[in-house]
């Protein structure tokens, strides 16, 4: 049987050609000097709540134990990933999921280091690697959160990630808890 982050990596890289519940617009300046909208978008399923460029495209996947939105920028040059296990947390560490994931992404992780957005607490590394015979550069996160193990991959090309970078700070700092209805 796969593993937790076999299947999120097989579904993620699976939905980007590349390599690699919305409410109002928020701008965001880039690196660039210019500004990307962005748009929050509310997961009951997985009970976060994070904000996405609008012009990203939304791809669900899953199974009977998994889930995984993924949002791909239009050039295909940047991805945002964010998956959760039900009831994972009974079994796995957040490190271990982590280093799972990083594993089946074929990247090496640097240090991981304890860190906390929006009252939840994540582990997280970033670094670079090859991933589906293309650099990347990428920051990852995991985090026991209700229950539930949640993954948070966002990788995108050298040139993307550093001219976009403080948007793709942006869309990880914004992850915060969101209770539904």
């Amino acid at each position: 049987m796969k593993t937790f982050a076999k299947h999120i990596v097989t579904i993620a890289l699976g939905l980007a050609a590349w390599p690699v519940c919305a409410q109002g617009p928020v701008a965001a300046v880039s690196n660039t000097g210019g500004t990307s909208a962005m748009e929050w978008h509310r997961n009951a399923a997985y009970r976060i709540k994070y904000k996405v460029p609008v012009d990203w495209t939304l791809v669900k996947q899953g199974n009977d134990t998994i889930s995984v939105a993924t949002y791909v920028s239009p050039q295909q040059d940047m991805l945002l990933f964010i998956g959760k296990r039900r009831d994972a947390a009974k079994t796995l560490t957040p490190e271990a999921a982590l280093a799972e994931m990083l594993q089946e992404f074929q990247v090496t992780g640097n240090r991981i280091f304890p860190t906390q957005y929006n009252g939840i607490k994540f582990v997280e590394t970033t670094g670079s690697g090859i991933v589906r015979g293309h650099a990347v550069q990428y920051d990852a996160m995991a985090a026991n959160h209700r229950g539930h193990i949640i993954l948070v991959y966002v990788y995108a090309s050298h040139a993307a990630y550093q001219s976009n970078k403080q948007t793709l700070e942006q869309v990880v700092h914004s992850i915060a808890p969101y209770r539904g209805r």
